[in-house]
């Protein structure tokens, strides 16, 4: 994380390396990078570097983060695309059932 806070993440080139950083670092379970993980991975957040949306991820790491004002923001979106068919919004309702 302090190698991540060095890098100002001004291209989508400095935004992946971060990304990278942040994705060792919860594989190392550091939970202070939970939340800007989820932040990344969360299509409800302006897009980050080249980083795929994932809203599963997302909610997994915001629940890890203990982020209830992003789950909730995060549960409106999926609800709201899910019914307009988009499959990564119903894969994480189905998961939430």
């Amino acid at each position: 994380m302090a190698l991540a806070r060095e890098i100002k993440p001004e291209s989508k080139e400095d935004q992946d390396a971060v990304f990278r950083l942040w994705y060792y670092a919860v594989q190392q379970s550091h939970s202070p990078a939970y939340l800007p993980y989820a932040k990344a991975l969360d299509p409800t957040q302006v897009p980050w570097g080249t980083i795929r949306k994932d809203p599963l991820e997302a909610w997994t790491f915001y629940r890890k983060a203990g982020a209830m004002s992003e789950l909730s923001v995060l549960k409106a979106w999926a609800t709201q695309e899910s019914a307009r068919g988009n499959r990564a919004a119903q894969g994480l309702i189905n998961y939430l059932r």
